[in-house]
């Protein structure tokens, strides 16, 4: 039976208004232009604006939708619709439209639409039927507020709506069942018997439609937020639903459910494959993309392998022959163009899609970047595996609304791709999306792989590489075979391998940039110096050397392209290549375990420099360089050593290291952020940039605060430090970098005025406008009002100098020559002092000249009479010097000791009141001494004879204090036991029988405790001998 509308009366009853409500296009469309070549499509003719063209009756669209290419004008809006399955529609504005019918003509507000849709000009929705008083579908007809048929349909059903506020009911004539279809919360299965039917649904907020369409397509729907399938086979039924005050679901009894991504950027929807959608900025399509070129040139060499490319790509349907009858006209044509990886011996066709990039949002916050991505890798461990993506973006489908903004054209003809394109700017960010999601399905795998945008770094011990990729391969994309790391793999542009034993070495990956570019350009010196140092973790004297290239290519080009004719820029390019081809620095171990790490940092007054090293091996994990700006000339060295130890420090946070032991050779640096450690002082310093100092070492506190570190302070020297190689460039770069230069960018010879310097009458007419300041500030003031080339810095440190002013308001810059306690003889001057030791009195005597023979006597009391007496024992004994250097005791400035000084003809010398310093030998001599008591635990006795038989240099006996004062060489006492050779049982020397000897020798050796004479020994011999 057939159920029609009443004409004189609105279709449908008025929903109330809501706000911003949301507009449905309903999947029948769908259905009709998957078979919009069959008779019994609701398709008929229709005039818009006296243009004849074909349209669909839709009565589950609320909207009328025309396509722009139907109407003039129309003005924007926020007009939104949205598909069944919840995807947005683009739309341009409204307009209002004139649709023509036999005859009868209605005024109505449409929607305006950039693309066809569904293959038809006008999708005419519930608006155009209102306008036309109604529809009726019946009897092979449709007709429009009249009986008059305007359009033959083969069909079977006549549909009508009716929007009570609990149901929908979507009836169908001639069926042989009626199925009623419940919602229970978990699910709802759609039947239909006896019919070749679609049944579609549509879920608008108020209400939901499902109806039945005399065809044989199946119609997937969706109710979000989950995707659902309603599948209706073989029948024509009336499908009646309840809906309960929550969404109902209905999910396919035979199916999965979908994976969905959902970002800012895009959409992604996996359903056996995945379909990417992007987001337009603004959420508004733009006008057609202006560019006309389609293909660049490539080069003759490439031209071969990029055609078999392309034809890869069309014979795998990647590449589909665009059709405007379907998809409406191309909205934009992207040039193709080539891309040669000489690493893989590749050529990649890539599409410029600068323009339409333009077009896109990129929210790039979240994007990895590759030398985090490494170190996160190199922490992975040793038994692992890459795996790669086969062709990753082309297994990424892009939404068929969207292919008509990227058309190529190859041989003439114009082709859409199908895919995700390489040069898109939000791909990597859907590469990253996908590939997380796909990890996210599985939480064994996500922690054990780590994925860097097509590549996969798995670690073997938790789960094989072979397993990922089949777990990949459920989910539509597919892996290459896994490389594994014990044959040798490429990681991240890294060749890692074993390498004499066990352990991981990375090294470059192909071949190494050994050779200059031939023409000296900007863009050519950058290009190599990117090649050289900037995807190695290691790169040692490399680095500041590749980024003082650049700095001078910089300085010598105008711009990026015009050639470089420069002796200088040749020098350098060539030198780096010399010490390159002779050894590259760039390798180094892979792996990096544990929490602990070296920090070495330095500073000069070129660059920075940090070193990372491993605590156990010594290896260097990863270096970094950073040159001074030309506005940093003037900072303290002090301030940039300690710029450089928080540059290592954060180099170390970022590796994820919590114990570090920093190492530098800047003392003052050692002693700031020692004290800020311990909290054992303040920060001590009076320097201009005082503040500047306080808020770096208040940085590298909270910095150890925050992140829990265990920091350690070493000073180490200049030598040994590590990072001094980062730090330095040739010395002949920097005699020529303040030399005048002429312009590359001319082709003929340009003629430049010699730069002269500054005379010293210029800068003392600066230094004394400025208020006679110091060096530093005379120097800045100088160099802005005369140029920087134009003064140097001695050249101000002479004129302040022989400033008068300067000098009568500063300290003297002249000083007293400093004079020496020491001697050129032996026992000339003996520096005399009375210490205590344990609370015993010791009068000491040092010899001031090279022996530095040291001797001490006892006292019984610190007195002049008695030091008097031990000084005359030691005259009688050794001969008395030509003077005695002491201090100003009172026992030494006596009657007694100046009369005992005058009768041995010695002078007495005084040293300074208050300056320890002024008898210093002796003052060190006692330090040593007590300090070797303290030590050993001997007496003081011994302890001298230790210090005069001691060799100075540590190995040469002749260097002893005793040697210099003593004609026969000094020897020590054995602190070893030796053993005695007379024990019972040894063979004695005796005297051959027949032998004449008219002397014997009278030796003695100790027998049984009793030193003899050896004569002796020889009669007792024979005496035993003849009893024997």
């Amino acid at each position: 039976m057939s159920i029609q509308s009443s004409f004189g009366r609105p279709h449908r009853p008025a929903l109330p208004k809501r706000a911003r409500r949301r507009r449905y296009i309903s999947a029948t469309g769908s259905a009709v232009a998957s078979c919009r070549s069959d008779p019994r499509a609701p398709i008929i003719d229709i005039n818009v604006n006296g243009r004849k063209c074909r349209a669909l009756v839709d009565t589950g669209c609320s909207e009328t939708v025309v396509w722009k290419g139907m109407v003039s004008c129309w003005e924007r809006s926020d007009a939104s619709l949205v598909a069944v399955n919840d995807s947005p529609v683009l739309c341009c504005g409204r307009a209002v439209v004139s649709l023509g019918v036999r005859g009868a003509t209605v005024s109505v507000r449409a929607v305006v639409v950039p693309a066809r849709l569904l293959g038809v000009d006008v999708l005419l929705g519930m608006t155009g039927i209102d306008a036309l008083q109604g529809v009726s579908v019946s009897g092979g007809s449709v007709r429009f507020g009249s009986d008059n048929p305007v359009a033959s349909v083969d069909t079977a059903a006549v549909v009508q709506r009716e929007a009570p506020p609990e149901r929908e009911v979507c009836r169908a004539v001639d069926t042989a069942a009626v199925v009623q279809r419940e919602a229970p919360p978990e699910r709802e299965v759609c039947r239909a018997v006896d019919t070749a039917a679609v049944v579609q649904r549509e879920v608008p907020p108020e209400r939901e439609v499902c109806r039945a369409v005399d065809t044989a397509t199946v119609v997937q729907r969706e109710a979000p937020p989950e995707r659902e399938v309603c599948r209706a086979v073989d029948t024509a039924a009336v499908v009646q639903r309840e809906v309960p005050p929550e969404r109902e679901v209905c999910r396919a009894v035979d199916t999965e459910p979908e994976l969905r991504i959902d970002e800012t950027d895009f959409t992604a929807v996996f359903d056996d494959v995945w379909t990417v959608r992007w987001k337009w900025a603004g959420g508004v399509a733009p006008p057609p993309l202006g560019n006309s070129i389609a293909q660049y040139g490539v080069p003759s060499c490439a031209r071969e392998k990029f055609d078999a490319e392309l034809a890869l790509w069309i014979s795998e349907g990647w590449l589909r022959e665009y059709d405007e009858t379907m998809y409406g006209p191309a909205q934009g044509l992207i040039p193709l163009m080539v891309v040669t990886q000489a690493a893989k011996d590749k050529v990649r066709p890539v599409l410029d899609y600068r323009e339409l990039n333009q077009h896109l949002t990129r929210h790039t916050a979240d994007a990895d970047v590759c030398v985090e991505e490494l170190r996160r890798w190199r922490r992975h461990g040793r038994r692992v595996a890459v795996l790669d993506l086969k062709k990753a973006f082309l297994q990424l489908r892009v939404d068929p609304a969207l292919w008509p903004y990227q058309t190529v054209i190859v041989q003439g003809r114009r082709y859409c791709l199908t895919r995700v394109g390489f040069g898109l700017s939000i791909a990597p960010l859907i590469m990253k999306a996908v590939v997380r999601k796909v990890l996210a399905q599985s939480p064994g795998l996500a922690e054990a792989v780590l994925p860097y945008a097509d590549d996969l770094l798995v670690n073997e011990a938790v789960v094989s590489a072979d397993e990922v990729a089949e777990h990949f391969a459920r989910f539509g994309l597919t892996c290459k075979p896994p490389e594994r790391v014990a044959t040798g793999a490429r990681m991240l542009g890294l060749r890692v391998a074993e390498s004499d034993g066990p352990a991981l070495q990375w090294s470059r990956d192909g071949e190494s940039p050994t050779q200059a570019p031939p023409v000296l350009t900007r863009r050519s010196v950058f290009a190599w110096a990117g090649q050289l140092t900037s995807h190695v973790p290691v790169a040692g004297w490399l680095r500041p050397a590749a980024a003082w290239m650049k700095r001078t290519a910089n300085r010598l080009s105008p711009d990026w392209d015009t050639p470089i004719v420069s002796e200088e820029l040749q020098r350098e390019v060539d030198e780096v290549s010399r010490r390159f081809r002779a050894c590259d620095p760039a390798r180094g171990q892979w792996c990096v375990t544990g929490t602990s790490v070296v920090v070495w940092t330095d500073a000069s007054s070129i660059a920075r420099g940090v070193v990372l090293t491993d605590p156990d091996t010594g290896a260097i994990i990863e270096d970094a360089s950073w040159l001074r700006a030309e506005s940093e000339r003037d900072v303290h060295i002090n301030i940039s050593e300690l710029d450089a130890a928080l540059n290592g420090v954060n180099l170390a946070v970022a590796w994820g290291f919590r114990r570090l032991t920093l190492r530098t050779d800047s003392v003052t640096v050692h002693r700031w952020l020692s004290d800020a450690l311990s909290g054992k002082a303040r920060l001590r310093t009076k320097a201009q940039s005082e503040m500047l100092i306080r808020r770096r070492v208040a940085v590298f506190r909270q910095l150890v605060i925050e992140y829990e570190l265990e920091v350690t302070i070493e000073l180490v020297a200049s030598a040994v430090n590590r990072a001094d190689e980062v730090t330095r460039v040739p010395n002949a770069w920097l005699q020529t970098a303040d030399q005048p230069t002429t312009d590359s960018s001319k082709a003929q010879p340009v003629a430049v005025a010699a730069i002269t310097s500054a005379s010293a009458s210029d800068i003392r007419t600066i230094h004394e406008n400025i208020g006679h300041q110091g060096v530093r500030r005379t120097l800045w003031y100088a160099r802005r009002e005369l140029g920087v080339r134009r003064v140097s810095k001695p050249a101000v440190r002479d004129v302040v100098r022989r400033c008068q002013t300067c000098a009568s308001i500063d300290p003297a810059p002249e000083r007293w020559p400093g004079g020496s306690l020491g001697t050129e003889r032996t026992w000339d001057r003996l520096a005399m002092d009375v210490t205590h030791v344990h609370g015993h009195p010791y009068l000491t005597l040092v010899d001031c000249g090279p022996s530095r023979y040291a001797i001490w006597r006892r006292l019984r009391r610190a007195g002049a009479l008695e030091i008097v007496s031990e000084l005359e024992n030691v005259f009688l004994e050794r001969g008395a010097p030509a003077e005695i250097l002491t201090d100003n005791a009172t026992e030494f400035r006596g009657r007694v000791m100046l009369a005992f000084a005058a009768r041995w003809d010695v002078s007495i010398r005084f040293r300074a009141a208050y300056e320890p310093g002024g008898n210093g030998i002796v003052e060190r001599h006692h330090r040593t001494i007590k300090v070797m008591v303290a030590r050993q635990s001997c007496s003081v006795a011994e302890a001298v004879h230790r210090y005069n038989v001691t060799p100075k240099d540590g190995s040469d006996p002749a260097t002893a204090p005793i040697n210099g004062v003593l004609r026969h060489p000094g020897r020590d006492v054995d602190v070893t036991p030796r053993r005695t050779s007379d024990e019972p049982g040894d063979a004695l020397p005796l005297k051959k029988p027949g032998v004449y000897q008219t002397r014997v020798k009278r030796s003695c050796l100790r027998r049984c405790g009793v030193v003899r004479v050896f004569e002796e020994s020889r009669k007792d011999m024979a005496m035993v001998c003849q009893r024997m």
